[in-house]
């Protein structure tokens, strides 16, 4: 079921992205090992971490 424009309701197809584009999947990779890295660099715990990127997720 898809969505079509001004309805509101569930998404059940999802794009695969490392398909679609690989190269903007292979960016968004990248982007998230620096990102991980400067946090571990910047002493930032673990926990903390998962804790945003949950929140940045929803």
């Amino acid at each position: 079921m898809s969505v079509h424009a001004g309805s509101v309701g569930p998404v059940s197809e999802r794009i695969q992205l490392s398909q679609a584009l690989p190269g903007a999947y292979q960016d968004l990779l990248r982007l998230h090992t620096t990102v991980r890295r400067a946090a571990a660099d910047a002493g930032l715990e673990q926990s903390l971490i998962e804790l945003v990127k949950v929140r940045v997720s929803s």
